[in-house]
């Protein structure tokens, strides 16, 4: 078995250098072949680095499909860097110095690039025309190093292999890697207005970052972390709140305040409550230190959401209890909804249902006048939660189904998926069984499910084929 391993190596081998060298396999000499083994094994990427470092040696010709060693293949070999990417950057060393600045240039942009951005990023640094430019990338891709990624008019290429871009971008001295780091960013300014930028801000955080714009990575860094909040892609929301905490000094109170009140909802979303405590008190902190009543009132509700969530309803009466009359009195209404929201809810949770919808009532009253359909939704969720556990199902049913048509409204998909399963969970408690289990399939199969419904999702689904089974 291992004489055979080592047959199909050496014929996989062969195969790798014969197309390199545009030759039948069985023309590979055999001196050629057991240097590529010596040096490559059985790694395609190098067996080609090293045949084209042979060939731009003069060690290796062929012609007529034939394949020549010229002089000593030995003294050629030991002439080699002993590395990869020796080989690669002794490759970019020969190229004509304005195709090593395309090469570097497109390096900084990323493993795929285009003939706008790196005709951009070159004329800021030397006097180029589109002719210029479009000449050294045609070299590149001459030359192995890129291939061609989209023709025109979106002419645009990709580095070879992942190791090509690394050695290029390593070429970069210090001074120019920052210049075309900023370069770079400009050109995503440039090209895409402020409307049309929001997917680019992760980028343009990385290359502000690496042009050492602290201000501007800051700012393209929180941009980048509402951004993946708003999309639910909470790790990466996360990573980007962290940076701009690292760029944002102690003493800048207000700024840090505001980035770890976006993140503490994150932590709350992700149900990460230890972290969450954490930034809830940094927060409380932050609201004293700036003397700020509405920063102290915004927080004390976040704290009353915490509280509700790890079961401690008594505190988060107490917060929010506080909030509506702090609320109040500021003649804040959408912070006094809040907390009569709050208020409702834990009192549900400790079992008295009438001073529940009391709060409640309050919440539709100001809802009403501010013309918040929001709230109003949460209202209605409320109702219907307080009449499902006193058995008014078919009350429950009418405030859940306000619930889903107020969601559809909105456009909000992942509420209206958690109340399609409220409606499921009362026409099961009326013996409906057939509507039940439509109702629980819907939830289930909603492509709005997310990590904070998909606990009761899963419940829709294990409903749905229990109901199947008492329907029939």
């Amino acid at each position: 078995p291992l004489a055979r391993a080592a047959r199909a190596c050496r014929r996989r081998r062969a195969r790798v250098a014969a197309a390199q060298l545009a030759i039948d396999a069985t023309a590979v000499p055999s001196a050629l072949g057991q240097l590529l083994h010596t040096r490559a094994g059985g790694n395609p990427f190098l067996i080609e680095q090293l045949l084209i470092a042979l060939r731009h040696q003069g060690a290796v010709r062929t012609s007529a499909g034939e394949c020549q060693i010229i002089g000593d293949l030995d003294q050629a070999a030991m002439r080699l860097p002993d590395t990869i990417q020796g080989l690669l950057l002794a490759r970019l060393d020969q190229l004509p110095p304005d195709v090593q600045l395309a090469a570097r240039i497109a390096a900084v942009v990323g493993p795929t690039f285009s003939y706008r951005q790196v005709r951009f990023a070159y004329e800021q640094l030397t006097v180029a025309d589109g002719a210029r430019v479009r000449g050294t990338l045609r070299t590149l891709a001459a030359q192995h190093i890129t291939d061609l990624e989209q023709p025109e008019p979106e002419l645009s290429y990709r580095f070879c292999h992942g190791l090509m871009h690394e050695a290029a971008y390593e070429t970069l001295l210090f001074a120019q890697r920052r210049d075309l780091h900023r370069a770079v960013a400009t050109w995503y300014e440039v090209e895409y207005p402020d409307e049309q930028r929001s997917r680019f801000y992760p980028i343009l955080a990385r290359h502000y970052g690496q042009a050492e714009d602290t201000a501007r990575e800051r700012h393209y860094a929180y941009l980048a972390a509402i951004g993946a909040a708003d999309r639910y892609a909470n790790v990466e929301a996360l990573a980007h709140f962290a940076r701009v905490l690292e760029l944002t000094a102690k003493g800048e109170l207000a700024q840090r305040y505001a980035v770890l009140f976006a993140r503490e909802q994150i932590y709350d979303l992700l149900g990460e409550r230890t972290a969450q405590a954490r930034d809830l008190a940094a927060l409380e902190e932050l609201a004293a230190a700036l003397n700020d009543r509405r920063a102290e009132l915004d927080v004390t509700l976040r704290r009353s959401n915490y509280s509700f969530w790890v079961g401690d309803y008594a505190a988060t009466l107490a917060c929010a209890t506080w909030a509506a009359a702090e609320a109040a009195a500021q003649g804040a209404a959408d912070a006094e909804i809040k907390a009569h929201h709050w208020s409702a809810w834990a009192l549900i949770r400790s079992g008295d249902y009438a001073a529940a919808l009391q709060h409640a009532e309050r919440c539709r009253q100001i809802a009403e006048q501010r013309g918040d359909r929001h709230q109003l939704l949460h209202v209605y969720d409320i109702c219907g939660t307080v009449a499902a556990r006193q058995n008014q199902l078919e009350q429950a049913v009418a405030h859940h189904e306000r619930c889903i048509e107020l969601s559809r409204q909105l456009g909000l998909r992942r509420s209206e998926s958690i109340q399609i399963g409220n409606v499921g969970s009362d026409v099961w408690q009326l013996l409906r069984f057939e509507q039940a289990r439509a109702t629980f399939a819907r939830a289930w199969r909603s492509p709005a499910r997310s990590a904070t419904n998909a606990a009761k999702a899963g419940r829709s689904a294990r409903w749905a084929r229990s109901v199947s089974t008492w329907a029939t």
